[in-house]
C-alpha cells in the first residue's frame, strides 16, 4: 500500500512538473502560423537616377550625384503572407512621381532638359528575415493593446523580386505639363522605329527594419532600388533628332522639346547615354497591422 501511494504521488509530481514545463517551453515558442496574414501602408519619397542627373551623358557617382531638389512622394500598399519562420510572400502596389532636371547639374546645364513621371508599379516578391519575428502561442484577437507586447519587438529583413510599371514622361511646355512619348523627341516612330513602350519590367530589391508595437501593430523603414529594363523613364537615351523633320512631322513642341539646349544641338550628336538603364531609389516609413484569421 506504502508503495502504490509513493508511485502514486511520484506520479503526480512529474505530471505537474511536466505541465509547468510544457507550459513555459510553450509561451515562449515561436508560433507563426497565427500571424501569417499582414497588410501594410507605405509613405515616403522617391529618387531618379538616370540621364536627366549628375555627369555628362553618364550615371553620377554616388554620392557626388544626389540632387535633393528632385526627391518626390511615393505611397505603397502591401500585403505579406508568411509560409515560413523566416520568408514572406508579398504583393505591393505603389504610385508613386520620380523627376529630374539638368539646370540641377554642373556638367549638363547647356542640355537644358527636364522631366517628370507618374509611376504605377505592381511587385510581388520573397522576404527573407535575418532576424524573424518572433510571437507566442496563445492568441486573444480584438483584445490585444500595448500590455500584449510580442516575444521580439525588432525585425530585419530583404526582399527581391520583380515589378512591371507603368511611366509616362513630362516635360513642361508653355505652362503646361506635356507627355513626351507621343511626340518621339528623339525621332521615335520616323525611319521605321517605333516609339519606346511605357510599360517596362524591373527588378525591385529592398531592406527594412521593423519595430513591433503590440501583436497586431508594427512601425518601420524600408528602402530599396529599382532596375527597370527601359532607358526612357526621362525620355532621354540616344541622340539628337534633325529638329526641322521633327518640327515638319511630329509638330513644334517635338521640335522644341527635342533640344533645348542653349546653343543648339547637331542631328546625330549624343543625347543620351542608351548602355545604361534608368533605375530609381524608394524611401518609406511603414505600418502594418496582423490580419485577423478566418475562423
Amino acid at each position: 500500500m506504502k508503495r502504490l501511494i509513493f508511485l502514486l504521488c511520484s506520479l503526480m509530481l512529474v505530471s505537474v512538473v511536466y505541465a509547468q514545463v510544457n507550459k513555459k517551453y510553450r509561451a515562449k515558442r515561436d508560433y507563426w502560423p497565427s500571424y501569417q496574414h499582414t497588410a501594410t501602408l507605405g509613405l515616403g519619397g522617391t529618387y531618379f537616377y538616370g540621364d536627366v542627373a549628375g555627369g555628362p551623358f553618364q550615371r553620377p557617382p554616388i554620392p557626388e550625384g544626389l540632387m535633393p531638389e528632385t526627391i518626390r512622394y511615393a505611397v505603397t500598399g502591401t500585403y505579406k503572407y508568411k509560409f515560413h519562420p523566416r520568408f514572406n510572400l508579398r504583393l505591393s502596389l505603389s504610385y508613386a512621381r520620380i523627376s529630374g532636371a539638368d539646370s540641377l547639374t554642373s556638367g549638363k546645364q547647356s542640355r537644358n532638359l527636364h522631366f517628370r513621371s507618374e509611376i504605377i508599379e505592381f511587385s510581388p516578391m520573397i522576404e527573407f528575415y535575418v532576424v524573424r519575428e518572433r510571437f507566442p502561442t496563445k492568441m486573444r484577437w480584438g483584445r490585444w493593446m500595448a500590455n500584449r507586447r510580442p516575444t521580439r519587438d525588432f525585425s530585419w529583413y530583404f526582399a527581391a523580386g520583380i515589378s512591371g510599371l507603368y511611366f509616362n514622361p513630362k516635360a513642361r511646355y508653355q505652362d503646361e505639363w506635356v507627355e513626351l512619348q507621343p511626340l518621339g523627341t528623339e525621332g521615335q516612330g520616323l525611319d521605321g522605329t517605333e516609339r519606346y513602350n511605357r510599360v517596362a519590367f524591373a527588378i525591385p530589391t529592398c531592406m527594412g527594419f521593423q519595430f513591433m508595437y503590440n501583436q497586431k501593430w508594427s512601425f518601420g523603414f524600408e528602402t530599396g532600388l529599382r532596375w527597370v529594363f527601359s532607358d526612357y523613364l526621362d525620355d532621354v537615351s540616344t541622340d539628337y533628332y534633325d529638329q526641322e523633320v521633327l518640327r515638319a512631322v511630329n509638330g513644334a513642341a517635338a521640335a522644341d522639346l527635342g533640344d533645348r539646349s542653349f546653343s543648339g544641338s547637331e542631328a546625330g550628336s549624343s543625347r543620351g547615354n542608351p548602355n545604361q538603364f534608368d533605375s530609381y531609389l524608394f524611401a518609406q516609413i511603414t505600418i502594418s497591422r496582423k490580419i485577423r484569421p478566418p475562423r
